[in-house]
């Protein structure tokens, strides 16, 4: 297996920088709200002379236009499962940072099945890399063929953005064991199928592990995923790069140190597994985003509406699904207040960013708050697998402008307000149509053939109405309707086509039932 880990210092600040649409040139820091003491800080706040541990007072005067986040094990879980969501367009198999046993700032993705389809493994780690600097984070990669020693070097010896590499315009070095800057890169990288171990030979599986030794000799001590009493004993005996830790005997430190180090020495050295705990994608949506402002407009809210339905519409990619139903809540000042919800409908089926947002917007500008909104929240729990496209380019796109034609004018109307007609097994033709939503499937057939050549009028009056014979002259008929005989009252109808004397075409019968003569009006054409 080959890892690829991403080291990301400010995960937790780079995630709330970018949720929030914060200025790169912003200080920020994240406190211990218990303690009001720095327990992170970000590149700016570090030049301004911030450290962790400071009071929030002593901040304050180094960075007055600091913005302060409180930490919480919440705000690390969402920024966890961004992260993961983020990398899972890169590899199925994601490991979130903080898990026990490896560096608490890391990434994790195993990408040994996933060079292929990228085309190798430089575009894979250049379109990686791209994906969260574009996000806003602040990211080194490396790889290794166990998860600790990949961990190690991108935070140590990560592999540069542009290498001297063989000019393919990758942008990392592939021709020996080591990156541009000493980062280590194996060995059968060069072989149209790097995760066959059996095309390798076995030359270059011994100078991939010596590349490897010689990238992790240099990695200091105190990057180890060790507690601060082990740290403190090895730097004390003088021990303080990886390399010197290596050449001890593993029996001796596991008397000075416990069983603990030996292990964690053969993970990162891969003679024993390391356990490791994939992410997966939820079954259902949930999203909520505080604001550091409080909205009193629904316009106020475009912003980050946009930037939660573009994680929705990552998600919907992932799962290759689509959604017809989701739960808007707008959650106001007053905790006590009940949050505004609101049904959003996309009737057929929507998945992409754009179009999820605009239609959200057109059902907005039906609803007005009460008032200030500090908290939006994103929640769906049905799905529908998103739609294969079997037809021609022009058919499937005339069809997706009459949907979003009619999904617009739902949204704007109200679902009530729009409604798509079909044919119903019927005699009488006031009985013969049927309305249904314009997203709901039509429930009843097609026309015969017989029916399709018949002549019938579009629009159908709300009930017949009397018309005087004078008013129109007859010119095709009778076409003679009959309602089943166990009805209570059967019907039995002679129809014309007529023209009324103003111009119209117009649709009527004369009523065969207890002798009523007389003509009717039904509809016109």
């Amino acid at each position: 297996m080959l890892f690829l880990a991403l080291y990301l210092p400010h995960w937790q600040l780079d995630f709330l920088r970018y949720r929030h649409g914060l200025e790169p040139s912003r200080a920020m820091v994240l406190y211990d709200p218990v303690k009001a003491r720095i327990v992170s800080r970000c590149d700016i706040a570090r030049a301004a002379g911030i450290a962790p541990g400071q009071s929030m007072a002593t901040a304050a005067l180094l960075a007055p236009a600091l913005e302060a986040f409180p930490g919480s094990a919440a705000l690390a879980q969402q920024a966890r499962e961004f992260l993961c969501r983020q990398a899972y367009s890169f590899s199925a198999r994601v490991v979130p940072p903080g898990l026990e046993g490896l560096c608490p700032d890391s990434l994790l993705l195993e990408v040994g099945s996933m060079a292929q389809i990228f085309g190798g493994l430089p575009p894979l780690l250049l379109a990686c890399r791209r994906r969260f600097e574009t996000l806003g984070f602040s990211v080194s990669l490396a790889l290794g063929p166990t998860p600790l020693s990949a961990q190690l070097l991108a935070r140590h010896s990560p592999l540069t953005a542009y290498g001297s590499g063989s000019g393919s315009g990758s942008g990392f070095d592939t021709d020996s064991g080591c990156g541009a800057e000493g980062g280590w890169w194996p060995q059968e990288s060069k072989y149209l199928t790097p995760a066959d171990a059996a095309q390798v030979p076995p030359s270059d599986f011994a100078a991939q592990a010596k590349a490897l030794t010689r990238a992790l000799g240099s990695v200091p001590v105190e990057m180890l995923p060790l507690d601060d009493d082990s740290l403190a004993r090895l730097a004390g005996m003088g021990i303080v790069q990886l390399q010197m830790l290596l050449a001890l005997p593993a029996a001796e430190l596991g008397i000075r140190f416990g069983p603990g180090l030996p292990g964690l020495l053969a993970r990162i050295r891969g003679d024993l597994p390391q356990p490791l705990e994939y992410y997966r994608l939820p079954e259902h949506y949930r999203h909520k985003q505080e604001l550091l402002f409080e909205a009193c407009e629904l316009q106020g809210l475009v912003f980050v509406l946009g930037r939660m339905f573009a994680e929705l519409a990552l998600y919907l990619r992932q799962r290759q699904l689509a959604l017809q139903q989701l739960t808007l809540s707008l959650h106001y000042r007053d905790p006590d207040a009940a949050p505004l919800q609101l049904e959003l409908s996309y009737p057929f089926a929507e998945y992409q960013a754009e179009a999820l947002l605009s239609l959200c917007r057109l059902q907005l500008e039906r609803h007005s708050l009460s008032q200030p909104v500090v908290a939006l929240t994103l929640a769906a729990r049905h799905f529908v697998p998103r739609r294969q496209l079997t037809k021609s380019q022009g058919l499937m796109a005339k069809e997706q402008q009459q949907e979003i034609l009619l999904a617009r004018l739902e949204a704007r109307l109200g679902a009530r307000s729009l409604k798509r007609l079909s044919f119903r097994d019927a005699l009488l033709p006031e009985s013969a149509w049927q309305a249904h939503g314009a997203g709901e499937p039509c429930k009843g057939g097609g026309l015969s053939p017989r029916q399709r050549l018949a002549c019938r009028p579009a629009w159908l009056l709300p009930a017949p109405s009397p018309i005087a014979a004078d008013d129109i002259v007859l010119l095709r008929g009778p076409e003679r309707f009959r309602s089943p005989w166990w009805q209570q009252q059967p019907q039995q109808r002679d129809y014309y086509l007529a023209r009324h004397r103003d111009g119209g075409l117009c649709w009527v019968f004369r009523s065969r039932i207890d002798g009523d003569l007389g003509l009717y009006l039904h509809g016109w054409f």
